[in-house]
């Protein structure tokens, strides 16, 4: 079974990056081909999807809209949003078809990038991956 564990960054030495190697050390022990997927490009990271990085422009723009004082209109938030959304739906389709399992860490219950989250949501809805 090929797994791939998602992050917005991982190769570090924070909690998920090492608990991200734990996870991959057992699954490679269990006969699995395990790849650690990133926002970020460390060592340990195997596949690097650049929008889902932790400090990434764009998401920190939309960040200070959706829980700063940035002003913007509900609508218009709502359109960068599900923007950016498509964006990185995109690149999960591309990156993260041929898995077999994909186990996030954090990108449900951070709420750091919304629109990762919900790209990763709508992904696992339309392939049936678990």
């Amino acid at each position: 079974m090929r797994v791939g564990l998602i992050h917005y960054r991982a190769g570090l030495m924070d909690g998920v990056s090492l608990e991200m190697e734990k996870w991959r050390k057992v699954f490679s022990r269990m006969g699995h081909s395990v790849e650690i997927i990133a926002g970020n490009n460390a060592p340990g990271v195997d596949i690097v999807i650049p929008e889902i990085e932790y400090n990434e422009e764009k998401n920190e723009i939309l960040n200070s809209k959706l829980y700063g004082s940035t002003p913007s209109s509900e609508s218009e938030l709502l359109d960068e949003l599900s923007i950016r959304t498509a964006e990185i739906l995109g690149s999960f389709r591309s990156v993260l078809s041929d898995f077999d399992l994909l186990i996030p860490n954090n990108i449900w219950s951070l709420g750091w990038s919304i629109p990762a989250g919900l790209a990763l949501h709508d992904f696992a809805e339309e392939s049936g991956k678990p």
